[in-house]
């Protein structure tokens, strides 16, 4: 996964304030868990458990369609 290019952020409106943006996104540390593989893996599950439910594979209300990575 890739953040966005530091060159890019003056079209974001950081108002002038792009050395501060700088400052706190270079002190930021980020652990990845899964590899993209692994993450690919788990989004067809999720697509997969959706899709059956799509097709009454569940009971009503079992399946919640909001994405699940996002909770």
């Amino acid at each position: 996964m890739t953040s966005l290019p530091v060159s890019q952020w003056k079209n974001y409106g950081y108002g002038g304030q792009e050395d501060k943006v700088l400052k706190i996104y270079r002190s930021i540390k980020q652990f990845f868990i899964f590899s993209k593989y692994e993450v690919n893996l788990f989004e067809s599950y999720i697509n997969e458990i959706v899709n059956k439910a799509d097709i009454g594979y569940f009971n009503e209300c079992t399946v919640d369609r909001t994405p699940l990575r996002k909770k």
